[in-house]
């Protein structure tokens, strides 16, 4: 079927967003970030000068410098806070905010670093990061807010976006990343440190 195709794609650097979905659905951030790396990408094919690296992570995670709440960072909160009663029935792929970091620095660093690198740790179900942020509350001595951590999946499978259709995991290839360097951390640990921030920045009481 369509959807089985489209689940066991393989996501690498040769793929882009859906300018036209993107434009239909008024999805303005994510179209301004694809339209401008495609212009940095005809504008370094215009100058054997350039060196044109562009790092492509997902859903960001981990510690949080700043105090003011993100997409990602206050996506979690929801799930503590008892803003989100209901688990999205769906997989994320994700990515640790320090191994984002890290890709730039060495993509700088080597001059042999080139091109469109995609950055995904794992892809994960939103059912997984519960239980994740569950034991991160228990590990920095919340137990009490884990009851307000929903349990139930929610029974509607909301459109997709990029990658595989819900509830099915997007399938990926990092490999240049790795080749690069790169070591991507797993999603138990950026969630105890995004839980961690939270709790520093006082979102969590």
């Amino acid at each position: 079927s369509v959807i089985e195709l489209i689940s066991s794609k393989v996501y690498t650097e040769k793929d882009w967003s859906d300018v036209k979905s993107m434009e239909e659905n008024k999805s303005w951030y994510p179209l301004s970030k694809t339209l401008a790396e495609k212009r940095a990408a005809e504008l370094a094919a215009k100058a054997a000068s350039y060196r044109i690296v562009c790092m492509n992570p997902t859903l960001i995670f981990g510690p949080m410098l700043q105090p003011n709440l993100n997409t990602s960072n206050a996506a979690v909160l929801a799930f503590i806070n008892g803003t989100r009663k209901e688990i999205p029935n769906s997989a994320k792929t994700v990515v640790d905010v320090r191994d984002v970091a890290d890709a730039h620095i060495k993509a700088y660093e080597n001059e042999e670093a080139k091109g469109r690198y995609l950055l995904i740790a794992e892809s994960v179900t939103w059912t997984t990061l519960c239980e994740d942020i569950k034991s991160a509350l228990v590990a920095i001595d919340k137990k009490d807010k884990v009851a307000s951590v929903p349990t139930k999946l929610s029974s509607e499978i909301l459109k997709g976006g990029f990658g595989a259709p819900p509830p099915h995991h997007t399938l990926f290839d990092c490999s240049k990343a790795k080749d690069l360097g790169v070591k991507f951390r797993l999603s138990k640990e950026m969630i105890l440190e995004t839980v961690k921030s939270l709790r520093q920045h006082k979102h969590i009481e």
